[in-house]
C-alpha cells in the first residue's frame, strides 16, 4: 500500500489514480495528523508520498513523529513538494519536485512497492 499525504485534493486524487492504474493499492490523507492516525490503524505501507506544507500537521511534523516511533521509522518517505528544500532531513528517502516527473515517481515507488501491494 502507498499512502499519499497532501492537502490539495486534486493532487491526492491524481497521484492516487496514476498509482492505481499501475496496480498499486493507495490510501490518502489530507494532512499529517490524518496520516499518523491511519498509520496507527493499518499495516505499514511500503512508502509514504508526502507534501511538506499542509494545515493541521505539516510534513515536517509527520516526519518527526515517524522518526520517534520504533514501528513507523523504517517506512520510506518520499517528499513531493514545490518548495525548495536545501537538504533533505533524516527520514526522507527522496525529494521529488512539483510538477512531478512521472517516470521518477513511478521508479521511486517501484523501488519500495510491488503492484498489488
Amino acid at each position: 500500500m502507498v499512502i499519499v499525504v497532501d492537502d490539495d485534493e486534486d493532487v491526492r486524487e491524481a497521484l492516487g489514480d496514476l498509482l492505481r492504474l499501475r496496480g498499486y493499492s493507495v490510501t490518502m490523507a489530507a494532512n499529517g495528523r490524518e496520516a499518523l492516525e491511519l498509520l496507527h490503524r493499518c499495516d505499514p505501507p511500503c512508502v509514504i508520498l508526502l507534501d511538506l506544507v499542509m494545515p493541521v500537521m505539516d510534513g515536517w511534523q509527520l516526519i518527526s513523529q515517524l522518526q520517534m516511533s520504533k514501528v513507523l521509522r523504517d517506512i520510506p518517505v518520499v517528499v513531493i513538494s514545490a518548495h525548495a528544500v536545501a537538504m533533505p532531513p533524516a527520514g526522507i528517502e527522496k525529494l521529488l519536485r512539483k510538477p512531478i516527473d512521472l517516470d521518477d515517481l513511478f521508479s521511486t515507488v517501484a523501488k519500495h512497492c510491488v503492484p498489488g501491494s
